[in-house]
C-alpha cells in the first residue's frame, strides 16, 4: 500500500511510511500524520514535504513577484537524496529559487525551498513543484506541492 496524503490542512505528505500506517493509524483517527515524523521505526529513506499547497493570491502581471516556501524533511533512519526539483505548469510564472543540485538529507534535516510567482497574464494558474528523491516507495511517484495564483492587469 502506497502512502501519500495531502490535505489542504497544512499536515505533512509523508512517502515510505506504508508499514507505519497499518501499525499506528489503521484503529484510530486521533492521530496527526506529523507523528509519523517522530517514529523511530522509519526505515530507510522517507521523505516529508510540508505544506502541500502553496497559495500566492492575485498580483498584478508583469509587475509583482512573491515568494514562499515549502520544506523538505528528512524522517527516516537513512539519508534522503533529493535529486531533482521541476515545476510543472502551464506557464512560466511559478519559478524554483533553491539550488538543490546534489542535496543530502541526513536523518532529522530539513531544507527550505523557495518558489516565486509572477503571472505573465491574467487569470488563474496552476502549478506543482515536482520533489524527486530516494524515499522508500517514492520510486513511481514523486512528492507533489501543489502551486496556485492568479493575475490581473493592472491599469
Amino acid at each position: 500500500m502506497r502512502l501519500a496524503l495531502i490535505s489542504l490542512l497544512m499536515i505533512p505528505l509523508v512517502v515510505g511510511c506504508e508499514d507505519l500506517w497499518d501499525d499506528k493509524f489503521s484503529h484510530s483517527s486521533d492521530y496527526e500524520v506529523s507523528a509519523i515524523s517522530q517514529e523511530n521505526d522509519a526505515y530507510g529513506p522517507v521523505i516529508s514535504v510540508t505544506p502541500t499547497v502553496l497559495s500566492f493570491g492575485t498580483l498584478a502581471v508583469e509587475e509583482e513577484v512573491h515568494e514562499t516556501f515549502f520544506t523538505v524533511m528528512s524522517v527516516g533512519d537513512e539519508a534522503l537524496e533529493v535529486e531533482s526539483i521541476r515545476i510543472e505548469a502551464t506557464d512560466p510564472s511559478f519559478t524554483i529559487l533553491s539550488d538543490i543540485d546534489g542535496l543530502d538529507l541526513d536523518p532529522g534535516e530539513s531544507v527550505e525551498i523557495g518558489v516565486s510567482f509572477s503571472p505573465m497574464t491574467a487569470g488563474d494558474h496552476v502549478g506543482h513543484a515536482i520533489v524527486n528523491s530516494n524515499a522508500v516507495g517514492d520510486e513511481e511517484e514523486a512528492v507533489q506541492v501543489e502551486l496556485l495564483g492568479s493575475g490581473y492587469v493592472s491599469l
